[in-house]
């Protein structure tokens, strides 16, 4: 399974660079409950956050964004059941 990108912003950057999330959440003027919830795995990339993290780590947003999209994917297939379901297409040609 992937790993939460707030795992990998911790792993990364803010363990080898030596940054508390309450310090990054200040540089980044992210709050630091969002931050703290990125890290944790239990808040979501945003938009906005993407923005600011690919400002202040020097990464394009929408590698955050993919990172977040990834995960997203990865949690639904765990969570949805597509069992007994039939594509549309294959139906129509029937």
């Amino acid at each position: 399974m992937l790993e939460h990108p707030g795992r990998y912003l911790e792993r990364e950057y803010l363990i080898p660079l030596g940054i508390a999330p309450t310090k990054f959440s200040y540089m980044s003027k992210i709050p630091a409950h969002i931050i703290t919830g990125i890290v944790r795995g239990t808040k979501d990339i945003t938009a906005e956050v993407a923005i600011r993290l690919s400002y202040i780590l020097e990464n394009p947003p929408e590698w955050w964004m993919q990172k977040q999209l990834d995960f997203d994917l990865e949690r639904a297939r765990l969570k949805v059941n597509v069992h007994g379901m039939r594509s549309l297409l294959l139906q129509q040609a029937s």
